[in-house]
């Protein structure tokens, strides 16, 4: 399923790309197309860990080598 909706945010992107070179670009096409984008960086944003989490793990190793 999740590949499943990785190939149709690509698709609605290029899709949304190919779309602008017409003379009259369909707006809900690039609307779509833009919305999928947001989709597919926020999903990939949240497999990175943040700073304070790595902060928060070499504290807790640190404290662990201490005891």
């Amino acid at each position: 399923m999740k590949t499943f909706l990785w190939l149709v945010a690509f698709a609605l992107m290029i899709w949304a790309v190919v779309e602008q070179t017409r003379p009259e670009p369909n707006l809900y096409v690039q609307i779509a197309g833009i919305v999928a984008f947001f989709f597919a960086m926020y999903s990939l944003s949240q497999r990175t860990p943040s700073e304070q989490e790595k902060q928060n793990q070499s504290d807790k190793e640190e404290n662990d080598e201490e005891v």
